[in-house]
């Protein structure tokens, strides 16, 4: 494991105690659940930002269409299939 570095942080009255609730639910201390919780946070945040780095996401909102479902029926106006039935 890394190296540990102390910090404080300030919480209000219904955090404090649904990450207490949690640490006993996990068997976990609260610094524990924060640390996960932080971790899956960042996590989920590098994979926006990678995501945001691909080319192809330059390309979204470059082309204006007059087709409303273009994005459920991608497959029939790219390739001529037949439209799916949604819902």
């Amino acid at each position: 494991m890394a190296r540990l570095h102390r910090t404080q942080i300030y919480l209000d009255s219904e955090q404090l105690q649904e990450l207490r609730f949690q640490s006993q639910r996990l068997h976990a201390s609260v610094a524990s659940v924060i640390r996960t919780a932080i971790g899956r946070f960042l996590k989920a945040r590098r994979s926006v930002l990678q995501r945001r780095r691909d080319p192809i996401h330059r390309l979204v909102g470059a082309f204006a269409s007059r087709t409303h479902d273009l994005a459920q029926h991608h497959d029939h106006y790219l390739y001529g299939s037949a439209k799916k039935k949604l819902g």
